[in-house]
């Protein structure tokens, strides 16, 4: 039985290793055993801080989710920009 559970956790850390789920995933795993925060909770918590975070670092492909906006203005085309807009609204 304890062969089997090894095998279990070692498919499990496998899988997430190739899921990309990010920091923003990785932190809520940890609060939610520790204080029984539900998974999208905790994630939630985090992708603000993370999605900035990430802008700063020079990560602009949040440019493709700039159409979703409410404020969308079709005339503002610089990706650079259009990311800020993203991860500041």
């Amino acid at each position: 039985m304890w062969a089997k559970m090894q095998w279990g956790a070692y498919f499990a850390m496998v899988a997430l290793q190739n899921s990309s789920g990010g920091i923003a995933g990785t932190l809520s795993y940890y609060l939610g055993p520790r204080f029984n925060v539900p998974h999208g909770i905790a994630g939630a918590v985090f992708i603000g801080k993370v999605t900035r975070k990430n802008h700063e670092l020079g990560y602009h492909s949040y440019a493709d989710l700039y159409p979703c906006l409410n404020s969308y203005d079709a005339s503002l085309t610089d990706r650079k920009m259009q990311s800020d807009k993203v991860v500041t609204e």
